[in-house]
């Protein structure tokens, strides 16, 4: 299935430029077939899904993923709704960026939809502290649009409607920041204060981001609430 799923896409792009392919929650979620005449365990349902993506990956070219379990990271080109917080257990006190050291500067990454967080500003912060690209889910109709239907408790506050504005803004304030850690890899994650967190690269690049309400300064380096403040290799 996946073969002919692979052809259908060479014959679509025609011999020209990588036209891209999401695989989804195949990254997230994986199943196995125990019926007594099939016996697809999960470790045999991972091999048939990386042989599927490789096929995938020659026809596609750069490949997307909800989610990154180990298996598909090396065909990964992009992740989307990558884990940005711990699994919120009562015996966990603070949250560490380890998937995000991981990954940052081999396959670019982002986590939740900002507008699906509840709080945009937040979202976008907690972004630029872990290395993950903005990220909105937007539709251009109305919210009430998805009203009664199946998608209404996944999919909600979808609407363009003034916040389309809000992340062209937050796009153009992190741009320099995020080519200058594209390619780098993050070396260090410091909670300074509750609200002051530093993140390093190994190019010297160094973030901090204030999640706080009232202007500070950590390491001799001003930075206003809400806000954040880049520091260049010398």
């Amino acid at each position: 299935y996946a073969e002919n799923f692979a052809d259908g896409i060479r014959k679509l792009s025609d011999g020209g430029a990588s036209i891209g392919l999401s695989y989804g929650t195949a990254g997230l979620y994986l199943g196995g077939d125990y019926a007594p005449k099939r016996g697809v365990d999960r470790i045999n349902s991972a091999a048939y899904l990386v042989s599927a993506v490789k096929s995938s990956s020659q026809a596609a070219g750069d490949i997307v993923f909800d989610n990154g379990n180990a298996y598909i990271i090396p065909y990964a080109d992009h992740i989307l709704n990558a884990p940005f917080t711990s699994s919120q257990s009562d015996m966990e006190a603070k949250g560490v960026p380890f998937y995000q050291m991981v990954l940052h500067g081999l396959v670019s990454y982002a986590g939740t939809p900002y507008n699906l967080t509840g709080n945009l500003l937040n979202a976008h912060l907690k972004s630029l502290a872990y290395g993950g690209l903005p990220y909105y889910a937007l539709i251009t109709a109305d919210d009430d649009l998805l009203s009664n239907t199946a998608y209404e408790s996944m999919w909600y506050s979808l609407s363009q409607n003034g916040r389309l504005e809000t992340l062209i803004e937050q796009c153009k304030a992190s741009k320099e920041y995020f080519d200058s850690v594209r390619y780098a890899q993050m070396t260090g994650f410091e909670e300074i204060t509750p609200d002051v967190t530093c993140t390093r690269f190994n190019n010297g690049v160094r973030i901090y981001v204030n999640y706080g309400e009232s202007n500070t300064s950590a390491d001799g380096i001003d930075i206003e609430a809400k806000g954040f403040a880049v520091i260049r290799a010398e």
